[in-house]
C-alpha cells in the first residue's frame, strides 16, 4: 500500500510543478483526496532531488510561453485583470486602479518590461494569502496524522524495508515522503505555526471587537448622560407643573382672566362716573380743569415748540426791517442806491439813449422785487381758507379736552388701584407668604429623594434582553459580534436571484419535454415514496427498540429496589 502510494505522489508531482500558489489557487483541491495532492505542497528544504524539480518551473518562468506567444508588447488585458484582481484579495491597496496596473504591467517593451511581467505574474502565482497558505498548512498536517495513524495501525512490512535503503539518492521521493509523513518533530512544527497563525488571526479579530466596544461604551456613556438630563428635567417640569396648578387652583377656577376682566368693568363704571360728574358740573369748573390741564401740557412740551418759536421771532424782526425800509424809501439812501445803479448800468451797457437806460434799470428793479418776494417764507393767509384753519382749531380743541377728561378719569381709576395693591400688600401677601413658606419646607428634598430613587431603580435593573442584533445573529447561525455584513450580502444575494428570475424570459415548454418532465417527475415522486416507507419503517423500529430499552429499565429498576430491600 505505501509504494502505492509513493509511485502515485511522484507521478503527481512530476506532472504539475509543486508549487504551493499553483497548487491551491484553485479551491476544489479539498474536496479530493488528501494523498493525491501531498507531492506539491512538500517543502523545499526535505531533499535535494525534491528541490531540483521545483526549481525548474519557477526558473521556466523567466521565460514563458505566455510572453513569447504574444505577437504585440501588451499583455491579455484578461491576465491583467486576473493578476490585477488577485493582488486585491491579497490586500493591494484600494488607490490602485485597473487602469494604473494596466500601465504598470505594460511599462516597458524591453527586456526589462518582460522581467517585470514575469515577476509580477510569478508573484501572483507563488502568493497566495494567509489563509490559504495556512489552510495548505493544516492538510498537510492532517495528511501526516493520517499516514501515522494508518502506519501505526497495520504491522511494519519487512520486505519494504531492503528497497527503502537500495532506492538511490535522485529516485528517494518516496522515501523522503514517508521520511517527512513519519518525522513527528515537523508534524508538530506545522502544528504550531498554524496554531500560530490562528491566534493571529484571533488577535487581529478580537482587537476589532475590543475597538468596537470601546466605540460603543463611550456611545453608551453618551446616552447614559443625555438621559441622566432628561430625567431631571421632566423632574422639574413636574414640580413646576405642580407649582402653577397650585397658584391656579388658589386664584380660582378662571385665573388671572377674572381679574383683569374685573378691572376692565372697574374702568368702564369709572369713566361713566367721571362723565355724568363732568356733565353734571358748572362750566366754570371744567374750564378750571381743561385750564390746569393746558399748563401741565405746555410744560411738558415747551422744549418741543423752542425752534419753532425762534423762527417766528426772527419772520417778526425781519418784517418790522421791511416795513421800516419801505417808509423810509425817500431818503437820501435810495438817491445813492439809483445813482450807483446807473453807474454800474453805464459801465457794463455803454449808450447815449437814457430813455433806454431807464427802462433798463426798471426792469431790473422788477426782477430784484420778484426775487425777493419769491424768497420770502411768509405767505398771507387766503380768506377761502380761514374757515377751514378756525374748524380744524375747534376739533382739536375737542379732542384736547375728551384726552383731558380722560386722565382725570385714569387718575382716579389709578387711585383706586392703589388702593388695592396697598390691600394686597397688607393683608393677603402676608398670608400667602406663609402659605408657600411651608409648601417650600414640605418639598424640600424632595427633587433628591426621587433622583435617589430612580439612580436605585437603575441600578437594580435585570440585564438587557439581547438586541435586534444578536437575535439576527442567532436565527442566521452566525456568531460574529456584528452581523450587518452577513445580511447585507444575504439581501445582495436574494436581490440579485430576484433581479436574474425577473430577467429571465419563460420558454415556452414543447410536447416532449412536458413528457420528459413529467417521466422524471414520476420517478422522483415513486423514489421519495420509497423512502419515505423506508424511513417509517426504520421509525416503528425505532419505537419498538425505545419500548424495549423502557422495558428493561424497569426491570433494572425493580432489581435494583428488591436487592436494596433485601440488604436492610
Amino acid at each position: 500500500m505505501d509504494k502505492d502510494l509513493g509511485s502515485r505522489l511522484k507521478s503527481r508531482g512530476q506532472s504539475r510543478p509543486a508549487t504551493i500558489g499553483t497548487t491551491f489557487r484553485d479551491r476544489n483541491v479539498h474536496n479530493s483526496g488528501s494523498s493525491s495532492k501531498l507531492a506539491s505542497k512538500i517543502p523545499s528544504g526535505t531533499s535535494s532531488s525534491s528541490s531540483s524539480r521545483r526549481t525548474q518551473p519557477s526558473s521556466g518562468l523567466g521565460k514563458s510561453s505566455k510572453t513569447a506567444d504574444i505577437p504585440n508588447p501588451n499583455a491579455d488585458p484578461e491576465e491583467v485583470k486576473r493578476i490585477y484582481d488577485h493582488f486585491h484579495l491579497l490586500g493591494m491597496p484600494r488607490e490602485i486602479t485597473l487602469d494604473v496596473f494596466d500601465r504598470l504591467f505594460n511599462s516597458g517593451p524591453g527586456k526589462q518590461g518582460e522581467k517585470l511581467k514575469d515577476t509580477l505574474r510569478l508573484l501572483s502565482e507563488r502568493l497566495v494569502g494567509r489563509q490559504e497558505a495556512a489552510r495548505a498548512r493544516s492538510v498537510i498536517a492532517r495528511a501526516r496524522e493520517e499516514h501515522a495513524a494508518l502506519k501505526a495501525s497495520r504491522p511494519p512490512s519487512k520486505l519494504k524495508a531492503p528497497s527503502v535503503v537500495t532506492v538511490p539518492r535522485h529516485n528517494a521521493s518516496d522515501a523522503d515522503l514517508g521520511a517527512l509523513l513519519e518525522d513527528p518533530m515537523k508534524v508538530a512544527l506545522a502544528r504550531r505555526e498554524t496554531a500560530y497563525h490562528g491566534l493571529a488571526s484571533a488577535k487581529k479579530e478580537y482587537e476589532g471587537v475590543r475597538h468596537e466596544m470601546q466605540t460603543l461604551d463611550a456611545k453608551k456613556r453618551q446616552l447614559e448622560k443625555k438621559s441622566e438630563n432628561k430625567r431631571r428635567i421632566l423632574l422639574l417640569m413636574s414640580v413646576l407643573e405642580k407649582r402653577e396648578t397650585a397658584r391656579l387652583r388658589r386664584l380660582g377656577a378662571q385665573g388671572m382672566g377674572k381679574l383683569i376682566r374685573d378691572l376692565r368693568q372697574q374702568a368702564d363704571i369709572a369713566m361713566k362716573n367721571f362723565l355724568e360728574a363732568v356733565s353734571n358740573s358748572g362750566p366754570f369748573e371744567v374750564q378750571e380743569i381743561s385750564r390746569r390741564a393746558a399748563l401741565q401740557r405746555r410744560k411738558a412740551e415747551v422744549f418741543r415748540y423752542k425752534y419753532s418759536t425762534e423762527a417766528l421771532a426772527n419772520l417778526h424782526a425781519h418784517h418790522i426791517r421791511c416795513s421800516r425800509s419801505d417808509k423810509g424809501s425817500a431818503s437820501p439812501n435810495a438817491e445813492d442806491v439809483g445813482k450807483r445803479l446807473g453807474d454800474v448800468l453805464s459801465r457794463l451797457w455803454p449808450s447815449d439813449d437814457p430813455r433806454g437806460m431807464e427802462k433798463m434799470k426798471a426792469k431790473l428793479i422788477e426782477v430784484a422785487r420778484q426775487t425777493a418776494e419769491k424768497r420770502t417764507i411768509y405767505r398771507e393767509n387766503a380768506a377761502k381758507r380761514a374757515n377751514e384753519i378756525q374748524q380744524r382749531i375747534e376739533d382739536k380743541e375737542r379732542r384736547v379736552q375728551e384726552n383731558i377728561n380722560r386722565a382725570v378719569a385714569l387718575g382716579w381709576l389709578c387711585e383706586e388701584y392703589i388702593d388695592v395693591i396697598s390691600t394686597f400688600r397688607s393683608e393677603t401677601a402676608q398670608a400667602l407668604s406663609v402659605m408657600l413658606e411651608g409648601e417650600r419646607k414640605r418639598v424640600h428634598g424632595y427633587v433628591d429623594v426621587l433622583l435617589a430613587r430612580i439612580l436605585s431603580q437603575s441600578q437594580s435593573t435585570p440585564a438587557t434582553m439581547p438586541g435586534f442584533e444578536e437575535k439576527v445573529g442567532e436565527i442566521m447561525g452566525s456568531s460574529k459580534v456584528s452581523v450587518w455584513k452577513d445580511v447585507r450580502a444575504l439581501a445582495e444575494r436574494v436581490a440579485e436571484s430576484e433581479d436574474m428570475v425577473r430577467k429571465i424570459k419563460p420558454v415556452e415548454a414543447r410536447e416532449e419535454d412536458k413528457w420528459e418532465f413529467e417521466k422524471v417527475l414520476n420517478v422522483s415522486a415513486e423514489r421519495n415514496r420509497k423512502l419515505l416507507e423506508r424511513k417509517a419503517k426504520k421509525a416503528d423500529y425505532g419505537f419498538d427498540v425505545a419500548k424495549d430499552i423502557r422495558a428493561l429499565l424497569d426491570g433494572c429498576r425493580k432489581l435494583k429496589s428488591s436487592k436494596f430491600t433485601a440488604s436492610e
